[in-house]
Parts: structure tokens; sequence; C-alpha cells
């Protein structure tokens, strides 16, 4: 967990011509404006928490992460 955040945060830096995350764009951009692209990125949105509640409640069962 702390590997892959400290990957995504590195590359966030990193990134020499700030493009920005493409569905953070999207979601910014067009999805006020267009259901079906607002529809698919709840969709992303919610995939996205639901793989990081099972990630951090692996990490709670193995004892990596504190309760």
């Amino acid at each position: 967990m702390k590997a892959l955040l400290k990957f995504i945060s590195d590359n966030l830096l990193d990134d020499k011509s700030q493009k920005g995350c493409f569905i953070v764009n999207a979601e910014v951009e067009v999805a006020l404006h267009d259901k079906e692209v607002g529809d698919m990125i709840q969709k992303n949105d919610q995939n996205v928490e639901d793989a990081f509640f099972r990630v951090i409640q692996k990490g709670q069962e193995s004892g990596e992460i504190s309760n």
C-alpha cells in the first residue's frame, strides 16, 4: 500500500508536461454537462474506493496497518 501511494505521488510530481489526471480532467471539464461521462466517472470513483478499502482491510487483517 505504501509503495503504491509513493509510486503514484512520485509519478504525479515528475510529470513535466503537467497534463494532470485524465479522469479528473474529464470530471471537471465534461461530467457536469454529459450524463454518460458523469456516470462512467462515478462508477470509476466507486471502483477505486472499493479497491482502496479492500487493500486497507487486507493490511489490517495481516497486521501491516493498525486498526
